[in-house]
């Protein structure tokens, strides 16, 4: 059956027999894994779907922007038996392999897994404003990183779905009967009794829900990369947060059993534009379902922060860093008489025409803000906080320089674009 039959209504350069819509540049891709990115198929009418590969065809025309179900149906003979695609891996950073599932019934992604080791990534990004641009869901055998606003994998690969694998190795993706579940009877799927320890955490912010990531400790897990258990991140440009295994970013990451409570998961953080930001637990389980802790170590501020009580809530401008937040599991907090106040410190930060101020763990007196010839356009004293919304301040599109004073008379001045 070909690609354009099955969605006759979805735009390419020619019409579908009997369907006439609008044509014009084709919206029909493959993936091309050598330059990671979709590529155009200019012409699906004359494409038949392959068996085991995956395609990314877009809505069809006639549908209104309101979220819609695409009820399609696939005319030819169901697959039964063995079946196979060439999966390839050309060096860091690359082996991503569009697959499909090729068969009539639901597949354990757990089972398929298990003979074509890597990580999983749905296509699930369902909000078309989304400030995140998030668009996968991400499975391995440790468990699910969701997408913002999407479904939720279980485990399961649907009929017909299309799914990322990301291999470190070239060679062949292999479907069978053994892997397919519904009618079919896979006893074994869950006769391993492995230990699972997790934590889903949110990043957010005034928008919703930027990303979800999952940490924890597993049955043979180790603190290096393991396939089939841990997933690097897929996505860039975004704001988001991950987990680090030396400099490499991930959604998924299992650490070995036992757990101690002095171990320190390393995260990175992009905020895509500066704002306030929520680090936040969606859910946990096993250990730490019972009565174990979970804490934001805020390296800037020397804050530690419990999110088993509440999410953590900073300020931040735009850009990565990757040592400012960890997962600790100990409240080690050391009282400092006279915590680091520079403008490192210091995130300033412009949200609807009002100026921001964050001066973290230091309580700020007083601002005054001077325009780029020296002349001070706005001052406010008695501020005795950490934070400061200057709200009065009139100034044109132009290079301001921020002076903070501390409560202890410290001073910092910090550069700012209004």
């Amino acid at each position: 059956m070909s690609l354009k039959l099955f969605s006759p209504y979805t735009v390419s350069l020619t019409n579908a027999p009997g369907f006439p819509t609008a044509t014009g540049a084709s919206r029909f891709y493959t993936y091309d894994e050598v330059s990671a990115a979709y590529v155009v198929i200019a012409e699906p009418l004359g494409m038949n779907f392959a068996e085991a590969k995956g395609y990314m065809l877009r809505a069809p025309n006639n549908f209104s922007t309101a979220p819609q179900t695409f009820n399609g149906v696939f005319t030819g003979v169901p697959n039964n038996g063995n079946s196979s695609q060439p999966i390839t891996f050309s060096g860091a950073g690359k082996g991503y392999n569009m697959l499909a599932n090729p068969y009539p019934s639901t597949l354990s992604a757990d089972l398929f897994l298990a003979q074509n080791p890597g990580a999983l990534y749905f296509w699930a990004h369902v909000n078309q404003v989304a400030a995140s641009g998030a668009n996968y869901a991400t499975y391995t055998t440790f468990g699910t990183a969701a997408a913002t606003g999407g479904a939720v994998p279980d485990g399961s690969i649907a009929v017909g779905q299309g799914f990322l694998l990301k291999t470190t190795a070239s060679g062949t993706a292999n479907f069978t009967n053994s892997m397919r579940t519904g009618a079919n009877t896979a006893n074994f799927y869950r006769n391993a009794n492995v230990e699972k320890n997790r934590i889903w955490l949110n990043l957010s912010n005034e928008v919703g829900m930027q990303n979800q990531i999952l940490v924890g400790y597993m049955d043979g897990a180790t603190q290096g990369v393991d396939t089939s258990i841990d997933a690097r991140q897929i996505e860039s440009g975004i704001s988001n947060i991950a987990s680090l295994i030396g400099d490499e970013k991930f959604n998924i990451q299992a650490r070995a059993l036992p757990f101690a409570d002095t171990d320190e998961i390393p995260l990175s953080f992009n905020a895509l534009t500066a704002g306030t930001f929520t680090i936040s637990i969606d859910h946990v389980d096993g250990l730490f379902a019972e009565n174990q802790n979970v804490f934001i170590k805020d390296n800037v501020s020397g804050i530690i922060h419990n999110v088993t009580e509440s999410g953590y809530t900073f300020a931040a401008e735009a850009g990565t860093t990757a040592n400012r937040f960890s997962v600790v599991f100990q409240n080690t907090t050391l009282h400092v008489e006279n915590p680091t106040f520079d403008a490192n410190n210091v995130v300033i930060f412009k949200n609807n025409d009002v100026l921001n101020i964050n001066s973290g763990s230091v309580i700020m007196s007083g601002v005054k803000v001077f325009d780029i010839r020296g002349r001070v356009i706005f001052e406010q004293s008695g501020i005795n906080a950490n934070t400061a919304q200057l709200k009065n301040l009139r100034a044109e599109q132009e290079v301001l320089l921020v002076q903070i004073t501390s409560t202890d008379n410290r001073v910092v001045t910090k550069k700012v674009v209004y």
